[in-house]
């Protein structure tokens, strides 16, 4: 049960499939969520952001190596 439901709509083309093309989307309302979401609690938002950087920064490829 919710009290909000979010939906998309597309259509496929001879380019990509109705799969491709319902992803596209959907990932298209998720981001908009998680950057609402992230405006929102900026500080707690920025301080889990920092604490990410810090954790891959050991695994990162140099940058010519990508």
């Amino acid at each position: 049960m919710a009290e909000l439901v979010l939906t998309t709509a597309s259509r496929a083309t001879s380019f990509r499939s109705e799969g491709f093309a319902a992803i596209h989307s959907q990932l298209l309302v998720l981001d908009v969520v998680y950057v609402s979401v992230a405006q929102r609690t900026y500080e707690r938002t920025k301080q889990a952001f920092d604490v990410t950087v810090r954790a891959v920064a050991g695994h990162r490829l140099p940058e010519g190596d990508v």
